[in-house]
């Protein structure tokens, strides 16, 4: 699931299906009819448990343990043996984040809610910020919760910073901003969990009033 199966899953949300049948043939539809929005929260929800979700890799260490690279004589590439676990899931995850959060993909979002597509850009904010956060905002964070926080909030960041102005839409920046307004609240607030998760979440306060600062 956590590479190409994740991807597919992926690209349900502000999805458009295309129908290139000339005018008269016989099944032929609309030309463009945005995803379903039930389709839609489905992929979403999956994401959220089995990709970025606190259980998604609570795995067997004795699997890590295993996960020995392909060897080719003594020949390592300049880099260690030890399997690189956090990256590989951090990478997973980023891949899926590039689409869910591409320019392109928030302004489709915001053009098909004029023809029928009923999962708008805010729910769309809302439900990734949820999948990201809402699990273990009274808890400890692991540590592959811990990167994918960061990464999100450096993601938001730049949406909502000079270098988003560029690409992104006004929409999706007003809602960068307020997302970070809202998660900085939250994570300012946060009492429970060990103290590496409070270290968390005071990093990622500064790292929001640094972005909100710059805007």
């Amino acid at each position: 699931f956590w590479g190409l199966n994740a991807g597919v899953i992926s690209r349900w949300v502000g999805g458009v299906y295309v129908d290139r049948a000339v005018v008269g043939q016989e099944g032929a539809t609309e030309p463009f009819i945005p995803v379903e929005r039930d389709r839609q929260k489905e992929a979403m929800a999956t994401l959220a448990e089995q990709l970025f979700g606190p259980d998604a890799f609570d795995v067997d260490g004795g699997l890590w343990r295993q996960a020995a690279p392909e060897r080719r004589g003594f020949e390592h590439g300049g880099t260690t043996e030890d399997p690189k676990v956090h990256r590989a899931v951090l990478s997973a995850q980023q891949r899926v984040l590039d689409h869910l959060l591409h320019p392109t993909v928030l302004k489709r979002i915001t053009d098909t809610e004029l023809y029928g597509n009923e999962y708008p850009l805010v729910e769309v904010f809302e439900d990734l910020t949820d999948a990201v956060f809402e699990a273990d905002a009274k808890g400890s964070v692991n540590s592959f919760r811990r990167n994918l926080q960061a990464e999100y909030v450096d993601r938001l960041a730049m949406i909502a910073g000079e270098k988003g102005t560029a690409n992104y839409h006004s929409t999706a920046q007003a809602l960068a901003v307020l997302t970070l307004s809202e998660l900085r609240d939250q994570l300012a607030s946060k009492r429970r969990g060990d103290r590496v998760s409070q270290a968390h979440a005071k990093l990622l306060v500064m790292n929001i009033d640094r972005a909100l600062d710059d805007d």
